[in-house]
């Protein structure tokens, strides 16, 4: 069930890297600590979803910034 909500609601790197104008690989490369995540699937079907609370948090604490 968690995995149908964060395929719905919760954000891609592709979607953060248009938000903040950088690239993918950027947003990839924020610490889990500062920016947490969870992977969808397994192996090289992985996906990374945000979850908007976390980036919110994120972007307060002074985000990219």
């Amino acid at each position: 069930e968690q995995q149908r909500e964060a395929e719905r609601t919760w954000l891609t790197p592709a979607k953060l890297a248009a938000r903040w104008d950088v690239s993918d690989e950027h947003v990839r490369q924020i610490p889990r600590d500062r920016l947490p995540y969870i992977e969808l699937g397994t192996g090289s079907k992985s996906r990374r979803r945000y979850s908007p609370a976390a980036v919110e948090a994120f972007e307060a604490a002074g985000g990219l910034g």
